[in-house]
């Protein structure tokens, strides 16, 4: 995925006690406005708390350690099925427009899953990266509040930031340009998209069977594991038993074959019928008192 942000520089002190005490006035701060993970900065004023529940905090929860729960965030969401189906649409819908190679006169167009050529406008580029902000917040944005709470607000979270949790950006030549913001419109309508429900389908379906294979395969080494270290433990025995250490000696001087590997499991077999022969011995013993 290509949502990545590019690094804050060199993180400053804050300038909230000072601010506080009246000594200076709010100012701009820079921060970046994609939501979606794209590089760019903006001059925007340094949020208060609303109604979502958001709370301002001093040195705990600063533009630098808000901007670091929004890269994590965005990286959890993009492994999410829904996440990474959004995604999709608007990484191509991004790639096309940025790269010049993919537009028919003024028509911009992306491949999508099935190779077909699918044309979009900037108003689908906006309404795909709406609707991703949109889920991305309702997800992993909820996520992090919930995490920031239970920590005593001594953890940061990039909802506490109008232009991380808010700002809808596009990437148009080279730059993020601010095309929407949720405190003004939640409306994002329908928009091209990079795949079908049989393409994400066929994805899960191929990740769930993956995933089974080594499960499977971790219960077979498991098996094997436990199997060898019975037959190490019947072999101990097999050798201290006066009955059949004799028999143990001769079969593994044998060369190797598939008589051998016979005679030894008739071997192991005895001693296992040794073994149930004594645990009953033990049960019916009778007591001595």
């Amino acid at each position: 995925m290509a949502f990545k942000m590019a690094p804050i520089g060199k993180k400053k002190c804050s300038y909230s006690p000072m601010q506080q005490k009246g000594l200076i006035n709010p100012s701009p701060v820079e921060m970046a406005t994609s939501s979606t993970g794209s590089s760019s900065t903006a001059s925007v004023t340094k949020p208060a708390a609303s109604s979502m529940g958001i709370r301002t905090f001093v040195g705990a929860n600063d533009n630098e350690t808000q901007r670091n729960d929004f890269e994590r965030r965005t990286k959890d969401f993009n492994k999410t099925p829904e996440g990474r189906r959004l995604a999709d649409s608007v990484n191509a819908m991004g790639t096309a427009l940025n790269s010049g190679q993919f537009k028919e006169g003024s028509n911009y167009f992306f491949k999508n899953s099935a190779g077909e050529t699918t044309y979009f406008t900037e108003d689908d580029y906006k309404n795909a990266s709406g609707r991703y902000v949109m889920a991305k917040n309702a997800s992993v944005g909820k996520k992090s509040l919930e995490d920031r709470g239970a920590s005593g607000g001594q953890q940061s979270s990039y909802m506490d930031s109008d232009a991380l949790r808010d700002v809808i950006s596009i990437s148009k030549g080279g730059k993020n340009i601010e095309v929407a913001n949720l405190k003004e419109t939640q409306d994002f309508a329908d928009y091209p998209t990079f795949g079908d429900d049989a393409y994400y389908q066929g994805i899960a379906d191929k990740k769930a069977a993956k995933e089974a294979d080594e499960q499977a395969y971790i219960k077979k080494q498991t098996e094997d594991v436990k199997r060898m270290e019975s037959i190490g433990e019947l072999q101990k025995q097999i050798r201290a038993n006066p009955e059949l250490s004799s028999q143990y000696k001769n079969i593994a001087s044998m060369p190797s074959s598939d008589y051998r590997k016979k005679e030894f499991a008739k071997l192991l077999e005895l001693q296992k019928q040794a073994n149930k022969a004594a645990q009953s011995s033990e049960v019916t013993k009778p007591s001595t008192n």
